[in-house]
């Protein structure tokens, strides 16, 4: 309890403890001083010197991510589309059995280990 929040019944006990527990007191007292100083150092932070630049950074570099995070699956849908396309040109242009093949002979392959028909 802050020492202006105390009421005429608390500041009585206190007193009373001071007079019957010394030691008791003078721990309470070092407590009550240490939260003071918590409290001051908490409430009354001391910005850096570019606290404003950094923060104005950190929004810039939130509001690129956002926006890649919304545009990654339509960039990543569009490649993917554009190789489909481009494979599926390719497929339609070219003939699936190379020139050379077709102007050579088929021959026949006998494997010795397979009964000859």
């Amino acid at each position: 309890m802050r020492p202006e929040q105390r009421s005429e019944e608390d500041l009585a006990f206190l007193n009373a403890v001071r007079m019957k527990a010394p030691d008791l007191f003078e721990a309470f007292e070092a407590e009550e001083d240490a939260m003071a100083e918590l409290r001051g150092a908490a409430l009354n932070p001391v910005p850096s010197a570019n606290f404003d630049a950094n923060l104005g950074r950190k929004l810039r570099v939130s509001a690129v991510r956002d926006s890649f995070r919304y545009w990654s699956p339509a960039i990543i849908g569009a490649g993917v589309a554009a190789i489909a396309l481009w494979a599926l040109l390719q497929s339609m242009v070219q003939t699936s059995v190379p020139v050379q093949l077709q102007q050579q002979e088929a021959r026949r392959v006998v494997f010795p280990s397979l009964p000859n028909p």
